[in-house]
């Protein structure tokens, strides 16, 4: 969802091991069919904010910023999807009423070598 467009974009069959800032650069692209994209076509992709619901049932708005230079597969893995995976799109101008989990990558964790001392291979 493209907020202060009023748009949601949709497109089937994204590789899973293709970052999402790709998919998004292809419907950034001029063309006839984007006008109402035209603020987000002039912004830098780094600079616009991107959340996914973290519970999407959940009663509370709790989002996590949602990083587009991974692949796909990482940003939603330990995420709850019902259906489709909804990605909310900001401008750096907008403001939003929801809580966000800022920088948070549930899906990687890298330990540290204390983690694994006391493990030994037969």
């Amino acid at each position: 969802m493209v907020h202060s467009a009023d748009v949601l974009l949709l497109d089937h069959g994204i590789n899973e091991n293709s970052a999402l800032s790709l998919v998004i650069e292809k419907h950034l692209k001029p063309g006839p069919w984007n006008h109402k994209l035209k603020p987000f076509c002039a912004e830098q992709l780094d600079c616009v904010k991107f959340f996914i619901l973290k519970y999407p049932k959940a009663p509370s708005h709790l989002l996590h910023e949602f990083g587009i230079r991974a692949p796909i597969r990482e940003r939603l893995a330990n995420l709850v999807i019902l259906e489709y995976p909804w990605i909310h799109v900001f401008l750096p101008l907008h403001s939003f009423d929801f809580d966000v989990i800022k920088g948070a990558d549930p899906c990687h964790h890298q330990p540290e070598m204390e983690e694994f001392r006391g493990i030994t291979g037969r």
